[in-house]
């Protein structure tokens, strides 16, 4: 009888594991690597990712850029290798780079009375290029007439 609960208790057990071990390989998994920088941009009181709040802007419409980088393959491949072992070995100082040039284009296109709000920034990456794309409302304030 003694014999019987021993098994008994082992299989319970044995199913604990195999049902945990299902389990387990359905949880995300921690990327390792980065960096801990942080970037400002300095938006000058012209880009914003909140709405517009200044009753004097009119929307003009949507405004839209695409910035393009390239990766490189061996980078890429030596990054994902740091990666399984758990090293601070992803490199994204080019998508910051791209990002920050993403936004000066942005902003540079802007005339002194504009500014742009709901500010949504997008990546697209492959395996070789990857996409920024920075969008949001133009909105322009009125110019005052010159009086003579």
């Amino acid at each position: 009888m003694m014999h019987n609960n021993i098994i008994n208790i082992y299989m319970k057990t044995f199913r604990k594991k195999i049902k945990n071990s299902r389990t387990r390989s359905k949880k995300s998994k921690k990327q390792y690597g980065g960096n801990n920088k942080v970037f400002i941009f300095n938006t000058l009181n012209k880009l914003s990712m909140e709405t517009n709040k200044d009753p004097t802007y009119t929307e003009k419409g949507i405004i839209h850029t695409t910035t393009v980088g390239a990766i490189n393959a061996v980078r890429g491949f030596a990054t994902g290798i740091a990666n399984i072992f758990g090293s601070k070995g992803f490199d994204n100082t080019i998508y910051d780079q791209k990002r920050e040039e993403a936004l000066s284009n942005l902003q540079k296109s802007l005339q002194p009375n504009q500014k742009i709000c709901n500010l949504k920034i997008e990546i697209d990456s492959g395996p070789e290029v990857f996409f920024i794309h920075t969008y949001g409302s133009l909105y322009e304030k009125p110019s005052l007439p010159i009086k003579s």
